[in-house]
Order: structure tokens, then C-alpha cells, then sequence
């Protein structure tokens, strides 16, 4: 079993993702093109990666990049099977997911502890990318009503 780090596992995506979006003219299509979805990765642990790996943050290769652009996905709901409502049960509030207000271990601060209340797995948050539908989590390219979703391939 070959052990990536995660730079290298970041600069295969994006390189991949580059390469899929050239016009056809430049480049062959992709026949394949791989997605990682990281599960809990936000800024700050791109941000710990720097540092565990080289000490200080700005010196992975990413950093130089001149534009940068983050994603967070939200599940319909955080049911791991269809609930048959397609109703979203969960959304995003900024004020709430920013509060700094301290509390004791092992979340220390109420913004982080409301924004694992209602994560993403990485099932739901590919099926958003790939199919533009917002699912239940365990669920890859099913709806709310267990009924399959079709791939935007274009």
C-alpha cells in the first residue's frame, strides 16, 4: 500500500482537475478524471499540513498559486438513508459557525462544535460535484428518495 502525503495527494487533484478543464483543441480528453474529496479538510488543516511539514505556513507549493478557491458542501440532511421528504434539514450559518465563544475540551469553541453537528461525508459532497443534487450522507449519486441521479458529464 503506497502512503501518499497529503501534498502530493492535493497536487495530483488539481493538476487533474487543470487538465480536465482544457478545451478539447489544447489536449485529449480525460478519459477518467479523480476527485478527492477530503472528509473535515478545511483551511486549517491545509494550514497544519504546512506547518507539520515544513514548520510555518506559506511554503507549500499550492500556496503560490494566484487564485485559490475552497468548497463546503452541506448534506440534505444527516440521515445515512433516504428520508423520502427531499426536504433540507440542514443549512449554514455563519455567525454560528465563526463563534469564537469558548467552551472546555475537546471542541473549545461553539462555532467548531456546531459546524461537526451537521458534517458531509464524502459520499453526499461527490454527489453534489458530480450529479448538482444535494443527497443524504452514505448515499453516491441517490436522491433523498433512493431513486438514482444522472452524472453531469459536460
Amino acid at each position: 500500500m503506497t502512503t501518499w502525503s497529503l501534498r502530493t495527494v492535493l497536487v495530483l487533484a488539481v493538476s487533474t482537475m487543470a487538465l480536465a478543464a482544457w478545451p478539447a483543441e489544447a489536449a485529449n480528453r480525460a478519459k477518467n478524471v479523480i476527485l478527492f474529496i477530503s472528509d473535515g479538510a478545511s483551511w486549517g488543516t491545509w494550514d497544519m499540513a504546512s506547518y507539520w511539514e515544513y514548520g510555518a505556513k506559506g511554503l507549500q507549493p499550492y500556496d503560490s498559486f494566484p487564485v485559490k478557491l475552497g468548497m463546503t458542501t452541506y448534506p440534505l440532511n444527516t440521515s445515512v438513508t433516504p428520508t423520502g421528504t427531499g426536504v433540507r434539514q440542514v443549512s449554514y450559518d455563519p455567525a454560528k459557525a465563526w463563534d469564537t465563544t469558548p467552551i472546555g475540551a475537546p471542541d473549545y469553541f461553539k462555532g467548531y462544535q456546531y459546524i461537526k453537528a451537521d458534517y458531509t461525508d464524502s459520499a453526499a459532497a461527490g454527489t453534489a460535484l458530480s450529479a448538482g443534487i444535494k443527497t443524504y450522507n452514505n448515499a453516491i449519486n441517490f436522491d433523498d428518495f433512493g431513486n438514482p441521479v444522472p452524472f453531469l458529464t459536460q
